[in-house]
């Protein structure tokens, strides 16, 4: 079983090596770079809690200089894989909603019903934390703390790969990591690969792009573990 992943790295290479784990080929494809734009100080005045959709944020946070402060403050993860990366970088007082943003918007409800919370989060986002927390009368002040940015190639051995069937599924993390997918594909006149190759999304939101094209699989919950169930049983 060959598998392509497509997120940026480097959570490319450890699902990659999680699935090397597990039995199976994977090839890493990273669809989008990573750029670091966390301010040099935060306003924490007023705040009582971060809200983190991103395990991403983990290790952003850990090498910023007001880690203390923030690492004193309870943490509302959307999932159990984001809760585990924040537990990993120091903060002791983790929740997770184990779902998407609504899911995580009625946890902080539930937990977290005064006060505001510090979001420090991607440029672009799948969901609108802020707008389902300000319905419920909740402030949430997202800080972008870093971006991706689509690549505009694929590694040359993994295109032959595709051209040639020896990739038995693409794994897409998000809407624009399947945008940029496609896009790489268009460019070098390869879009009509999509209809041989089976796509896996962790979310109907990240297929989207490529449903259009073709088939796309979706994992049962937005969540990497549901997402590996579907693909390694599926190929």
């Amino acid at each position: 079983m060959r598998l392509l992943v497509t997120r940026p790295q480097p959570e490319c290479r450890k699902t990659a090596d999680r699935i090397r784990a597990l039995g199976a080929e994977a090839f890493e494809a990273p669809m989008l770079e990573t750029m670091t734009t966390a301010p040099a100080r935060f306003d924490l005045t007023g705040v009582t809690g971060l809200a983190v959709t991103s395990s991403r944020v983990a290790g952003i946070l850990k090498e910023h200089r007001q880690i203390s402060d923030l690492q004193a403050l309870p943490v509302f993860a959307v999932g159990e894989r984001t809760a585990a990366a924040m537990a990993a970088a120091g903060f002791g007082n983790v929740a997770s909603a184990d779902g998407d943003v609504l899911a995580l918007a009625g946890l902080i409800a539930d937990r977290q019903p005064e006060g505001h919370l510090l979001y420090p989060c991607a440029k672009d986002r799948a969901g609108d934390l802020e707008g389902n927390l300000a319905a419920r009368g909740l402030r949430c002040d997202p800080v972008i703390v870093y971006e991706t940015n689509p690549v505009d190639q694929m590694p040359a051995a993994v295109l032959d790969r595709l051209r040639e069937g020896d990739i038995d599924g693409v794994l897409i993390y998000s809407r624009r990591s399947g945008e940029a997918f496609l896009s790489v594909l268009e460019t070098v006149d390869s879009a009509g690969l999509l209809k041989k190759i089976r796509i896996f999304a962790i979310s109907p939101q990240a297929g989207e792009p490529l449903a259009v094209y073709t088939r796309v699989e979706t994992a049962a919950h937005p969540s990497e573990d549901a997402l590996l169930t579907l693909a390694l049983n599926s190929c």
